[in-house]
């Protein structure tokens, strides 16, 4: 049988004191603090053209462009009171599923001052056609798409 530690066997492992436990509880006023708020999303601004950006979760009644510029302005517009110009927008569809829309589109600026203007609303539940969208700066694109070349 063995009896209650030794001295050394005490040192080496060391017990915390019920006081001192007690210290390191969370106290009820701490429990109880707001939550903090969510963090602003900082954005990487390209220097030059294209000036685009991603526009995502967009309703699946959105299919073609003219109709998603239009709806991306007019809500600028309607929460900042600003005009945007749109050289040029797309939205995502699937060719595999006859055209079905993805989701999600792209839309080009005149200016970075006016792709600026839209992110803005990033933190800002801003909606088209009823559901919150996501924005973001849309990555350059890439131009992946190579001719055939036979092996030699």
């Amino acid at each position: 049988e063995r009896g209650p530690p030794t001295e050394d066997e005490l040192a080496a492992n060391p017990q915390p004191e019920p006081d001192a436990q007690a210290e390191h509880e969370p106290d009820a006023e701490a429990a109880q603090e707001e939550p903090p708020a969510p963090m602003k999303k900082e954005f990487v601004f390209p220097e030059n053209p294209p000036f685009t950006a991603y526009v995502g979760n967009l309703s699946f009644s959105i299919k073609d462009s003219e109709q998603f510029s239009q709806q991306v302005v007019d809500l600028v517009k309607n929460k900042l009171g600003k005009e945007l110009n749109v050289t040029k927008s797309r939205v995502a569809l699937d060719r595999q599923q006859n055209n079905k829309p993805k989701g999600f589109g792209y839309i080009e600026f005149e200016t970075v001052e006016d792709l600026k203007t839209l992110l803005q609303l990033a933190n800002d539940d801003a909606q088209i056609a009823g559901r919150p969208i996501r924005l973001d700066v849309a990555a350059p694109q890439q131009n992946d798409r190579r001719s055939y070349q036979p092996r030699s």
